[in-house]
């Protein structure tokens, strides 16, 4: 998850809350990617590829386009910035089980993204391989160009774990 300038307001977490949203990725998951976070930073490259960017480019980008994030809703916090919610709304299967937040200043320029998945998406044994990819796409779009080696051991991490379950996942 992306750093945010300020807190969600309580009426923003609530939503949260109902949408029944668990976390950005699983607990494990968390504690890999804010080491691999640790890891950009200690190498110099704290910058993150959407920060500071039109959201309008940032929906160009493979990320949006691939997995078919579409603007579902648009909520003006208190604090004058306003969260906009991403979800991939043409396909039935997937559009209640993952969620992108963007965070926009009055200009329209990113502030703060983060992306959550259902729980029962990240364990699916069919469809968890999807959650992978959506995660591990979303920390690559989100790393700045020259991060891009610092952050690739963290993706294969997520998006080929050690522990299939049994699922030979082919790659080329």
């Amino acid at each position: 998850m992306l750093e945010r300038t300020s807190p969600p307001s309580r009426q923003a977490l609530r939503r949260r809350e109902r949408s029944g949203l668990i976390g950005p990725v699983s607990y494990s998951w968390v504690l890999v990617v804010a080491a691999g976070l640790a890891v950009c930073l200690l190498l110099g490259h704290p910058s993150w590829a959407f920060l500071g960017t039109d959201l309008e480019e940032a929906q160009k980008q493979d990320f949006f386009t691939f997995f078919h994030l579409l603007e579902a809703e648009r909520v003006k916090e208190p604090s004058g910035l306003t969260m906009v919610i991403f979800k991939p709304l043409k396909s039935p299967k997937f559009k209640e089980l993952a969620t992108v937040h963007a965070t926009i200043d009055e200009r329209g320029k990113v502030v703060a993204m983060d992306l959550e998945l259902r729980r029962s998406f990240i364990d699916d044994r069919v469809n968890g391989i999807f959650a992978r990819d959506i995660a591990g796409s979303f920390i690559s779009s989100a790393s700045a160009p020259g991060d891009a080696q610092a952050v690739k051991d963290l993706v294969n991490e997520i998006k080929f774990p050690r522990d299939t379950q049994g699922m030979t996942i082919l790659t080329a």
